[in-house]
């Protein structure tokens, strides 16, 4: 301890330009330093006052104190208060700084983790990261005060270096999940999100949260897929004739979409009988389909009218899987159900086409060379609906008034066949009559005893 005639005297040390300084204050003797607050100074092995420098001092080992004058007691309290402060505002700055770039952290890391695991979701708090309180800056004015202000310091010291810690073992936390989800990618493994999913899930979620004290989180039941919802006003009540007529509205509303295309407006504008024939949609597999397949369906004529009546009619000819439709207006909405019904996995050499447009979609690819060429591979009936359209497919039964070639005593029928009008002989039942081997061979004929015959007097 010095002396109480010595307060304000102050000391210097001249080992190696050491910029330490001490002062007497309040009968002892205190270290002052460019680095930060003073503190007490210690006794040396020798009971001389001595401070063991650790700032900006050049030397490691024990000041040599020289006199260097005298200092006024109260011009050095203040500029350590203000140097105290300094620091004080500092270490909060920098705590608030590295608590702010946690949160920001632990809401990357929670989105590269899975969402909900055993049924839970992590819920983080704000702020994401807990310290403890703030204390409040103390002013110093004699020995106890000083202690109470290097407390507070210590204090605010330590939150800086636990905000530290947290953040660090935060980023280390990030880089290892994208460390592994570098190496699964390296692997180039089909169903890399998978293989990543099924890794968190074996770990847990848990393995890759931070290991520090004061992280905010916990897991919470995930919400309901199906909310229940109250309302408050009661529900709008409908006039029962109105219903009526509402439903009346929608009905014929769909009659008339389902049939815009189809067989009614062309009999309405014509005034042409109906068939009841039916024609068979098609699914045709072919060998392959290389570019010059696909340009030749799309852009050959014989299916430009075919093609330029489904657009027309806000359908696409050809479908998201690559293959090819060719199929009247009236028709497509049935046929894509039909599809969907049967199970096809349609591919890109498929075309579906009705019987009437079959012989254009052959035209369309007679043109290709035989080694861009494709044949059908394998032939498919989708279903069997109503023949109608246009592009010279006739959809409805005509007069035929050319019958030159046809025997008067046949009872002919009209047909639709593919993109002609054939005139063909009615045909009994095979088991009606006798069998022939002509019809065992089919390529040879059909059995002439099955031929139905007119009756006398009609033409």
């Amino acid at each position: 301890m010095a002396s109480p005639r010595d307060e304000g005297a102050a000391f210097k040390c001249d080992k190696c330009g050491c910029k330490c300084e001490f002062v007497v204050m309040w009968g002892f003797v205190w270290h002052l330093y460019p680095g930060g607050p003073m503190r007490f100074a210690s006794r040396g092995p020798d009971h001389t006052v001595r401070s063991g420098c650790k700032c900006d001092c050049r030397h490691g080992y024990w000041c040599d104190m020289e006199r260097n004058g005298k200092r006024s007691v109260a011009n050095v309290v203040r500029q350590e208060n203000e140097k105290a402060r300094q620091v004080f505002e500092d270490l909060t700055k920098q705590t608030s700084a590295a608590t702010g770039k946690f949160s920001i952290g632990v809401d990357r890391l929670v989105l590269m983790l899975p969402y909900i695991e055993n049924n839970l979701i992590l819920q983080v708090g704000s702020p994401a990261l807990a310290l403890q309180d703030q204390p409040t800056m103390i002013a110093f004015h004699d020995t106890a005060s000083h202690e109470d202000c290097a407390k507070v310091l210590e204090q605010v010291r330590d939150r800086f270096w636990h905000a530290q810690h947290a953040l660090r073992t935060l980023v280390s936390s990030i880089h290892h999940i994208r460390c592994l989800q570098s190496l699964i990618g390296r692997q180039k493994l089909d169903g890399r999100r998978h293989c990543i999913e099924k890794l968190f899930a074996f770990l847990g979620r848990a393995h890759f949260l931070p290991k520090v004290s004061g992280f905010v989180c916990k897991e919470v039941d995930a919400p309901p897929v199906i909310e229940e919802v109250q309302h408050s006003e009661p529900p709008a009540t409908i006039n029962e004739q109105m219903a009526s007529m509402h439903v009346e509205h929608k009905f014929a509303d769909n009659v008339s979409r389902l049939h815009a295309q189809g067989l009614a407006e062309h009999v309405l504008d014509t005034g042409v009988n109906v068939s009841t024939e039916t024609e068979e949609i098609h699914l045709l597999e072919y060998n392959r389909h290389r570019e010059s397949f696909r340009k030749a369906l799309c852009e050959g004529p014989p299916l430009q009218q075919c093609r330029s009546d489904l657009v027309a009619a806000g359908h696409k000819y050809v479908l998201g899987s690559g293959a090819k439709m060719f199929v009247h207006p009236h028709q497509y909405m049935q046929t894509c159900v039909a599809i969907v019904e049967h199970g096809f996995n349609l591919r890109p050499f498929h075309v579906i086409a009705a019987t009437s447009f079959e012989y254009h979609v052959e035209a369309c690819l007679a043109d290709l060379s035989y080694r861009q060429g494709a044949r059908v591979k394998r032939r498919t009936v989708i279903h069997e609906m109503a023949a109608g359209g246009d592009n010279g497919s006739p959809s409805f039964a005509e007069d035929v008034s050319d019958g030159s070639e046809i025997d008067d005593e046949q009872e002919l029928t009209t047909v639709v066949s593919k993109t002609f009008i054939c005139v063909a002989p009615t045909l009994r039942n095979a088991n009606s009559v006798t069998q022939s081997t002509t019809e065992v061979h089919s390529r040879e004929g059909v059995n002439p005893r099955r031929v139905r015959v007119a009756p006398m007097g009609e033409s």
